[in-house]
């Protein structure tokens, strides 16, 4: 076996008896190092995963489990509890197709975009309307629609008249930031190539003039254990990167994400780790509540997704905004991360995008670190490594908020 550290992706397309699991080991030192283990489910879905423990690696560092997009939260509760069991495997996180396709897509060209990512499985099927929107070189990305499906589907017509016919049809109505066009459809494989012909009729449709003229490009996914397994070691090299951290000014970086705490309880990351300094990056927001006349700014700096698990900076109020429904005020977040300071702005936007004349501001700067120390952040980023796949978080991405905003803000 290679020598190194050993980090592993686990793929499963259903949960049923004699359902396959597949997985694949990799190595960190060794590039050409790989190997595969396919394992069936029996009786007990458990015991897969006790299977898989007995013939993985017993130093594995890292684990990565994905499954199809429309699987519900029970599912992915019946999988984390047989995965738990199974002592000897490190912790894990659960991640569907479309993201583990969509994090592993960081070599191709990125730029702001439409995107619509189709996930075929056997026994559903979803789709995703992606929008890229890059700022100062950062890309942000967001999902504007989704629709998830539990029927077992093989016309491919009826795919696309039940997972891109709406939202083209919402596009049209609703264009985003980056207008009303489909730059690219990535097509996932989510049944370990049971229904390749099925997939392979949605493509032919999807690269038809019927549907996108011109036509668009099309990117098929269909080896998901092993865009799985490079996600883990991807991940686990991330963590390799952290090392030893050393004051903020040594490396003119940002040691944590910096963000805004959502009315969810979740962060909207605006700052990531390891931005360059000076940075300034832009996010706009909206409000939670009818008629909401005030927001509150929180800042928050750290990289899991609950504001619990993060260290509050400061907190300011945005006052006198112009009472609107639910969703429809738009408020610009700007966070500047300079070498001796960090400021904060708000701004209610006019419907020109740009601060309105008169409209509500407020600012807040505080010092470099945020009274942080070395020590702070190290015990931190340690317990972010013990967090367990959080369910709620990445659907909570997927919530739409309202037209053009990232997320919404509490009163």
């Amino acid at each position: 076996m290679a020598a190194g550290s050993f980090v592993c992706g686990i793929s499963l397309v259903e949960l049923s008896p004699n359902s396959l699991v597949k997985a694949k080991v990799l190595s960190s030192e060794d590039e050409t190092y790989s190997q595969s283990i396919d394992v069936t489910i029996s009786d007990t879905f458990q015991t897969a995963f006790l299977q898989l423990s007995s013939v993985l690696p017993t130093d594995l560092r890292h684990l990565v489990v994905s499954v199809p997009t429309h699987f519900t939260e029970s599912d992915r509760k019946e999988i984390a509890e047989a995965a738990s069991a199974a002592q000897s495997l490190p912790k894990f996180k659960i991640f569907s197709n479309f993201t583990v396709a969509h994090k592993t897509l960081r070599g191709i060209d990125y730029p702001e975009r439409n995107e619509l990512a189709i996930d075929i499985g056997l026994l559903g099927a979803s789709s995703r309307l992606l929008v890229t929107e890059v700022d100062e070189g950062t890309s942000f990305s967001w999902a504007e629609k989704a629709i998830d499906l539990k029927d077992d589907i093989n016309d491919a017509s009826v795919l696309i008249e039940r997972l891109v016919n709406p939202i083209l049809e919402f596009l049209q109505e609703k264009p985003t930031p980056c207008d009303s066009k489909i730059e690219r459809i990535v097509v996932v494989d989510s049944t370990f190539g049971r229904k390749s012909a099925t997939i392979a009729a949605v493509v032919e449709l999807l690269k038809s003039k019927s549907i996108f003229e011109p036509p668009v490009e099309v990117l098929v996914r269909a080896d998901i254990v092993s865009y799985t397994a490079d996600l883990a070691l991807d991940s686990y090299n991330d963590t390799l990167m952290q090392g030893p951290l050393l004051p903020l000014l040594i490396f003119n970086v940002s040691p944590l994400a910096i963000g805004i705490v959502k009315a969810d309880g979740f962060v909207l990351t605006i700052i990531q780790r390891f931005n360059t300094i000076p940075s300034r990056k832009k996010a706009v927001l909206t409000t939670s509540e009818d008629n909401q006349t005030t927001a509150t700014i929180r800042v928050v700096a750290g990289e899991a997704p609950r504001v619990r698990d993060n260290f509050i900076m400061g907190e300011f109020i945005l006052d006198n905004l112009a009472p609107h429904p639910r969703g429809v005020a738009r408020i610009q977040v700007e966070i500047r991360v300079e070498d001796d300071r960090t400021l904060i702005s708000a701004d209610e936007l006019g419907e020109d995008g740009y601060p309105a004349f008169q409209g509500a501001s407020a600012s807040m700067e505080i010092d470099a670190t945020g009274g942080l120390g070395k020590d702070d952040i190290e015990a931190h980023l340690e317990h972010y490594q013990t967090l367990q796949y959080d369910e709620e978080a990445e659907n909570a991405e997927n919530v739409w908020a309202g037209e053009e905003a990232q997320g919404a803000l509490p009163k």
